[in-house]
């Protein structure tokens, strides 16, 4: 097949795993998607105050051929008890449309920590 499917998520590593469960760790995720093959990262979002799960996390193999397959399952994936959405994760420049680092300001003040940028407008 390949029709419908937009071109970079036949050929992207990195997959969206959503409705996990507030249970499921990192480890866990990790030894779940490797068993397909080798993964390159995984990561279980958290909240920054509390440290408890969001829900979703991401998982990114070494080969897109890897998170193919794992697409390829995608009604029959269960985590902590739960089925875990997967669909291929869409790259950052990709949803805004240009190049890379699109929330990084240019000009004479880039690379600034805002203290210093605001000094340096101010002077």
């Amino acid at each position: 097949g390949g029709y419908g499917a937009p071109a970079a998520s036949r050929h992207s590593t990195k997959i969206f795993l959503g409705g996990l469960s507030a249970e499921v760790t990192d480890d866990e995720v990790r030894q779940y998607f490797s068993a397909y093959g080798p993964l390159a990262d995984s990561v279980v979002m958290k909240d920054r105050d509390t440290g408890r799960s969001r829900g979703f996390g991401f998982v990114q193999f070494e080969s897109p051929e890897v998170a193919q397959r794992v697409m390829q399952d995608k009604d029959q994936h269960v985590l902590g008890g739960k089925w875990v959405e997967c669909k291929p994760a869409v790259p950052e420049d990709a949803m805004k449309g240009g190049k890379k680092g699109g929330a990084v300001p240019s000009g004479p003040l880039a690379g600034m920590s805002p203290a210093a940028a605001a000094a340096a407008a101010a002077a």
